[in-house]
């Protein structure tokens, strides 16, 4: 995991995006979201948007931008992911939760294990994390990641 991976400008919008490796792709977008990442010594968190890419997800900060931090997006490795739970309390919004190692060679990594949480604040999360779980399981426990790139989104997402 790293803190503030490279973004660029969204040509339609003035979104951020994150700049995507060679051998990556944008599966799956979602707004409205608030997320954290606790290390040992730091904690980040903030209101934005989540990326999930055939390699990692992406946490994008849009909200409370005023209020000092250090950080504007957090970068998480599919591959680095483990104990992913999805959590449905009665009063509170549905969020999704795990552990993440840290990444060696990664500018502005963190040391330590952290764990992170995103919450679906305003609903509407079930696609989302249907999707997710698809992604997370082919490319992280199957190892498949050129399955993933071979096979329309649509193939990928809804017929495995």
């Amino acid at each position: 995991m790293s803190i503030n991976p490279e973004l660029m400008s969204h040509v339609d919008s003035d979104q951020l995006r994150p700049i995507l490796k060679s051998d990556e792709r944008i599966l799956l977008t979602r707004g409205f979201v608030k997320f954290q990442l606790k290390s040992s010594n730091e904690k980040f968190q903030g209101y934005g948007s989540v990326i999930v890419t055939t390699n990692r997800i992406v946490l994008i900060r849009t909200g409370d931008i005023d209020k000092p931090s250090n950080f504007v997006s957090l970068e998480l490795p599919l591959c680095n992911i483990d104990k992913v739970e999805f959590h449905q309390p009665i009063l509170f919004p549905s969020y999704i939760e795990g552990i993440v190692k840290p990444t060696p060679n990664a500018m502005y990594s963190l040391p330590s294990i952290s764990s992170w949480w995103i919450s679906f604040y305003k609903g509407g999360c079930c696609t989302f994390i249907k999707c997710f779980f698809r992604i997370y399981r082919s490319v992280v426990h199957t190892q498949n990641v050129n399955d993933a790139k071979s096979k329309s989104l649509f193939e990928f997402l809804y017929l495995k």
